[in-house]
């Protein structure tokens, strides 16, 4: 998720609610409804961002909490251990 995000330059919010409808080969367009402008976005993605999106095996929401099953909301313990291991 984090490299997605850094890949993409899309908010948290973002990454958390993609949906594999969303990735279409070398763009992502994400609906009106998901972007804090309101707007379609068609955002063209590297070929690492394609590779990392695309080896995501399941359908739906690309990424879900392993405890709910349900899309992620936040990622403070990610955060936490990436920012300690940047710190050392």
């Amino acid at each position: 998720m984090v490299l997605v995000m850094g890949l993409t330059g899309l908010r948290p919010a973002n990454v958390f609610a993609l949906h594999r409808d969303e990735v279409w080969g070398d763009t992502l367009q994400i609906v009106p409804e998901k972007m804090k402008n309101g707007r379609w976005a068609v955002l063209p993605i590297s070929a690492l961002a394609q590779r990392l999106l695309k080896d995501t095996d399941r359908d739906g929401y690309l990424f879900l909490s392993p405890k709910t099953g349900l899309p992620r909301t936040h990622i403070r313990r990610t955060w936490a251990r990436i920012t300690a291991h940047a710190s050392v």
